[in-house]
């Protein structure tokens, strides 16, 4: 028995109608800024300048892809949140207001960087990491523009999503503060001699 769709597959066209619907018209450019990376004492201050300098000229690239992606200047803003690691979602989307923030960490694995990037806008949603390895030799600005492409994709399919809440921490959790438990002894009891 041959059964006819109700509604036709989505070819083509139509997909790509749909991505065009979701990314914001041209008169509504969502401007881009970015937080600074944290210093780790692993990482030396040149080498995190030089990294912000490849992802102010990666904003840029992005933008000029783009345009409703748009870097507002100061494009590296201020850490008025402290610390990215310690930093509260709510503070940077105050600084995000109404365009997005890009925020990240670096860290040092053997002789090569990782960096790690996401978004968060005024509304406080984040994006998915994107990330990058880089030596501390050759600092490109390929990996750099190509994460950077990834937010702006996320952001584009809309998947800035709310920060859930910590899980609490378990007692199975090694770094969790242990608990004692009435009747229980912290120490065990001295041995006894025989």
């Amino acid at each position: 028995m041959n059964r006819r769709r109700p509604f036709p597959r989505p070819g083509p066209a139509l997909l790509l109608a749909a991505l065009f619907l979701t990314i914001p018209s041209r008169g509504s450019a969502i401007s881009v800024t970015l937080y600074p990376l944290d210093e780790g004492t692993a990482v030396r201050r040149a080498t995190i300048a030089r990294l912000h300098e490849l992802m102010i000229d990666g904003l840029w690239q992005v933008s000029s892809e783009s345009e409703w992606f748009e870097p507002r200047e100061p494009v590296l803003r201020s850490p008025g949140c402290g610390r990215t690691a310690e930093a509260k979602v709510e503070c940077l989307a105050r600084l995000a207001g109404k365009g997005v923030l890009v925020f990240g960490e670096i860290a040092r694995e053997g002789d090569t960087f990782i960096v790690t990037l996401r978004l968060v806008d005024g509304r406080g949603r984040v994006s998915p990491e994107s990330w990058f390895r880089m030596s501390p030799l050759v600092l490109a600005s390929g990996p750099v523009v190509h994460a950077l492409r990834e937010l702006r994709s996320a952001l584009a399919r809309g998947r800035l999503e709310r920060p859930r809440a910590p899980e609490p921490r378990s007692a199975v959790d090694p770094a969790a503060p242990s608990e004692v438990l009435p009747g229980w002894r912290e120490k065990p009891p001295p041995p006894h001699d025989r």
